[in-house]
């Protein structure tokens, strides 16, 4: 007869086995779906190129609109510059900072564009890595047998 506490360190061991096969199957299950998506290298990469193509346009929207507002502010600067009307350089002053903020806050737009831009890239340089291994193994890859 087993103590209480030799059961309970075998119900342990048959819990983490359970873990461990669950585990396996759900790599198993996301192998198989990785390489039904990208069956080669190219899926792959037409694939990256899909996936990057709306944040690589937001970027040069955010380039575009930062570079607008980079001309607005020299103009501004210079108006001001020229500006001998208290009343008109205080509106003047004004138009400056919020075009400050106008470009700070395309600033930060830019930098989670680029962020998100790197976290994708990394995600699919990931993939890449492990679907080269399941590529290389051939069909027992992706069935969970050892190649």
């Amino acid at each position: 007869m087993a103590s209480p506490e030799e059961l309970a360190r075998l119900e342990e061991q048959r819990q983490a086995a359970l873990q461990s096969q669950a585990q396996q199957e759900e790599n198993t299950r996301k192998a198989r779906q990785l390489l039904r998506r990208y069956p080669d290298e190219s899926a792959h990469a037409q694939g990256r190129t899909r996936a990057m193509e709306p944040v690589v346009r937001q970027m040069s929207e955010s380039r575009a609109r930062l570079q607008a507002l980079e001309r607005e502010r020299d103009a501004l600067a210079q108006q001001l510059k020229q500006e001998k009307n208290p009343a008109n350089a205080a509106g003047l002053r004004q138009r400056l900072e919020t075009n400050g903020a106008a470009l700070e806050a395309q600033s930060a737009v830019l930098r989670d564009r680029e962020a998100e831009r790197d976290r994708m890239n990394m995600q699919f340089d990931q993939e890449l890595a492990q679907l080269k291994t399941l590529w290389g193994a051939g069909p027992a890859a992706a069935s969970g047998a050892k190649p």
